[in-house]
């Protein structure tokens, strides 16, 4: 995927996140991941 659409789904994420009240950390125990990876998602960064 180029850098540019994992910029525009992080941006996304972010916005559905916010959208919904939920802090990094909620939707991280809500997900079973990491905050660290949710940061890493938003920021464009997929290192999965």
């Amino acid at each position: 995927m180029p850098i540019d659409d994992l910029t525009a789904l992080g941006q996304k994420m972010r916005e559905a996140r916010k959208k919904k009240d939920l802090t990094q950390q909620e939707l991280a125990d809500l997900s079973h991941v990491s905050v660290k990876q949710i940061a890493n998602i938003e920021k464009g960064n997929l290192l999965l």
